[in-house]
């Protein structure tokens, strides 16, 4: 795989999103992606099931990991599948989400852009009406950036460009999971959160559970948002969460 080996200032990754991921959740929720619960419906044994019995499509993770065995299991998914990368001279971009992975389908409706190398801009499209949703300049030290444009919908594919170089992009789609799957995913992880606070679970253990949830349901993307969304992290987690960039690119 072609790289860059440049040095990850980490700090500037996690900056920027420990100030627009609260304001992401707040939004999410005054959009109804998070319905309400029923408390009578959150059972801590559902958690044992390995299945969803009301959503067979979805798979529910049984039983909890470490923070090293779920960074293995993403490392190998990454080797079956390499990231984006591409280079023009001296430039080298490896892009770790949204395009960790071909195929890019995504629960976040607002997707975390994460890359190692120096990107000038990024531009989000709609394929559908060929819409402008977003387009930011990048600074020379940032290497991730939240999405801050209209929120992505269900059914609609979107075409990203990845500006780097003198006159360089990378491009590809993405797209939403359909209506279905969103609700679904979003009440499943409800009740395994709401399960796990039930039985004393501390935050980093209902954030891993998440992180399990979307590996194993095959949203990879949406692992990396999450690791990269823990605020307060253990050790274990504060390591993964600096050696992600390097983990894949590498």
């Amino acid at each position: 795989m072609l790289f860059a080996k440049l040095p990850i200032k980490f700090m500037g990754i996690l900056a920027p999103l420990a100030t627009v991921f609260p304001m992401f959740l707040t939004s999410a929720i005054a959009h109804d992606r998070f319905p309400a619960l029923n408390p009578q419906s959150v059972h801590p044994t559902r958690l044992s099931q390995g299945i969803d019995s009301d959503n067979p499509g979805l798979i529910i993770p049984t039983e909890d990991r470490n923070w090293q065995d779920i960074f293995q299991s993403l490392k190998q998914k990454e080797e079956e599948e390499p990231s984006l990368s591409a280079r023009s001279g001296e430039e080298a971009i490896c892009l770790v989400a949204p395009a960790i992975f071909s195929g890019i389908k995504l629960w976040h409706s607002a997707p975390l852009f994460m890359w190692q190398g120096t990107v000038n801009k990024i531009k989000v499209r709609s394929r559908n009406t060929d819409q402008e949703m977003w387009s930011q300049e990048i600074l020379p030290e940032q290497s991730s950036i939240l999405y801050q444009g209209q929120f992505l919908e269900p059914g609609i594919r979107y075409e990203v460009f990845i500006d780097y170089g003198l006159s360089e992009s990378i491009r590809f789609t993405l797209e939403l999971l359909n209506s279905e799957e969103i609700e679904r995913i979003s009440r499943e992880l409800q009740l395994g959160e709401a399960a796990l606070k039930s039985g004393g679970a501390d935050p980093e253990t209902i954030s891993r559970y998440r992180v399990r949830y979307f590996m194993a349901n095959n949203l990879l993307s949406d692992v990396v948002q999450e690791i990269l969304a823990v605020e307060n992290p253990s050790n274990d987690l504060r390591e993964i969460q600096q050696n992600t960039i390097k983990m894949l690119c590498d």
